[in-house]
Order: structure tokens, then sequence, then C-alpha cells
């Protein structure tokens, strides 16, 4: 077995559940705003969570400075931030204010969001790079990712029901955070 390919699996498995938890919840955050009469605000926040992602790639440089499970623990806090905002907004409404720090949160989320894409695939081509197989750690890893979406929806199929939104949201939320400390006992190594 190669030197790294432990480390490979265990953030594949954390991945897999984070990705899980977190895909499941950004349906959940649509259907609340629709469900308090703003059609609108779940989808333009998602697709600024995204937005800010996407931006804050450009810093991907950056990152590399840094242990990679700190990154990746960083970057797993934004969406702990960004599902935990729309579990606090259920409670407490849509308001006009609301609406604004929604709209502002979810750019400020992506921005940090963007240090877990960027910190994992980081992670996976150092440990690739050091085992001498780049392309078969990308392909264990994102088989693991797409693996998410099928256990992320059979989560909500059968928890929303009975649990109900709010209290799923809840949970998943808690599991999330838990996951994210999680991705603090990688192995820590810094690029070489």
């Amino acid at each position: 077995m190669k030197p790294h390919f432990k480390a490979l699996i265990a953030i594949s498995i954390l991945c897999l559940l984070f990705t899980a938890i977190t895909n499941a919840n950004i349906g959940i955050i649509s259907q609340f705003a629709s469900q308090n009469n703003n059609e609108w605000i779940g989808s333009v926040s998602i697709a600024l969570l995204f937005l800010g992602s996407g931006v804050g790639a450009l810093y991907s440089k950056y990152i590399n400075k840094y242990r990679y499970n700190r990154v990746i623990f960083a970057g797993a806090v934004g969406w702990d931030i960004f599902i935990a905002f729309s579990v606090i907004f259920l409670y407490i409404g849509f308001a006009d204010y609301v609406i604004a720090i929604i709209i502002i949160g979810s750019l400020v989320c992506g921005l940090i969001v963007s240090a877990y894409y960027n910190g994992t695939f980081n992670y996976i081509n150092e440990s690739g790079k050091r085992d001498g197989c780049v392309e078969t750690y990308f392909g264990i890893n994102l088989c693991f990712n797409q693996t998410s979406n099928v256990v992320g929806n059979t989560l909500s199929r059968f928890l929303i029901e009975p649990l109900g939104q709010k209290v799923y949201s809840l949970v998943m939320m808690g599991i999330g955070i838990a996951v994210s400390f999680c991705f603090l006992l990688l192995k820590e190594f810094k690029p070489k």
C-alpha cells in the first residue's frame, strides 16, 4: 500500500459525509425560502455562495502556504455558517434586513468555502504526487464525491418527513460541524 493512500481514503470518506450533508441542506434552503413566500432568495443565496467560491478560487496559490487540514477545516466552517444562516432565518423569518444579511453572508461564506475545495484538491494532489499516482487518487476521491449525492438524497428522503425540516436541518448542521472538526485529524503535511 502506498504511504499516502490511507490519507486519501480518510479525506474521501470525510468529503463524502460532508458533501452529502451540505448538498442535502442546499435543496432545503430553497424550499425554506419558497415556503416563506420568498421564491427567489434561496436560489440567489446559493448562486452567490458559488460565485463567492469561484472568486475565492483565485487565491488558491496562498492556500499552499498553510497545512491542508487546517485550510479544509476553515473552508468547511464556511459551509457550516451558510447552513446555519438558513436554519436561523427559518426561525426568525425573512424581513428586509434578513434578506440583506443572507445576500452578503452568502457571498462571504462562498469566499470561505473556496478554501474547502482548493484545500481538498491540493491535499489529494500532494498525496498523489508523493505516491506517484495523482490520477488514480483523484479518480478514487471523485468516486466518493459522486456517491455523496446519493447518500445525501437518501438521508433527506428518509429523515425529513419524520423529523420535519427544522429538526432535520439542525441535526444535519450538527453532523456537518462534527465532520468539519474531523478534517483537523487528517494527516498533516505541507506542500513540498
